[in-house]
């Protein structure tokens, strides 16, 4: 079975057609873990490189979903062999009887931030409550209906394993994936972008 982003790229040993997100964002970097380059490695960015890379497996590439709900539905209605997705829009489809795998070798963590702004109204309130948010029972139990990874390590100690295992900053998923350098996308993504776009236009 594929276990990782060689493999997607590997038509030869893995036929079939191929999925990715309409974004620069992480498909430039699953295109050069691809390629060979390590994960403690991506930045910088070679966007000339990630660009080869998709080129390389461009007839296999017949969507660029822009939607999460897009990348879960092209494997249950048969349309792609292999796709990116978001976890939790797999563990669904997954939990719904499809038949599909999943793989965190090489996968992309990206967190989202709590952020009270300077001058804020009632900033001790807010302040109380992203302690609470954070709380690691707290992130535990939102993790028991959302399967998104607990921002506080101490989380798991608060999981069960059949939870834990599917989360993807768990300890053994956290340690086959790479963290998205948001810096280095806030200051390059205006230039990139264009670029990608560009290789889409040249079709699929």
């Amino acid at each position: 079975a594929p276990s990782g982003w060689a493999d997607f790229w590997n038509i030869e040993q893995f036929p079939g057609t191929r999925g990715l997100y309409r974004d620069p964002r992480t498909t430039m970097e699953f295109a050069l873990l691809a390629d060979g380059v390590p994960k403690h490695e991506l930045y910088p960015l070679d966007v000339g490189r990630a660009l080869a890379s998709l080129e390389r497996i461009r007839p296999a590439l017949t969507l660029f979903w822009e939607q999460g709900a897009q990348a879960a539905q092209s494997l249950t209605s048969g349309d792609l062999t292999m796709v990116s997705a978001w976890h939790n829009r797999i563990l669904t489809i997954q939990q719904d009887g499809a038949q599909v795998g999943l793989t965190w070798s090489g996968g992309a963590l990206a967190g989202d931030s709590w952020v009270v702004p300077r001058g804020a109204p009632n900033r001790d309130v807010a302040m109380d409550f992203i302690n609470f948010a954070t709380r690691p029972e707290v992130c535990a139990a939102f993790a028991t209906f959302a399967p998104f990874g607990p921002v506080n390590r101490r989380a798991f100690d608060y999981l069960p394993a059949e939870i834990s295992d599917h989360l993807p900053t768990a300890p053994g998923p956290r340690a086959q994936q790479f963290v998205v350098d948001h810096e280095f996308w806030f200051k390059h993504f205006d230039a990139i972008q264009p670029q990608f776009e560009a290789w889409l236009a040249q079709g699929v």
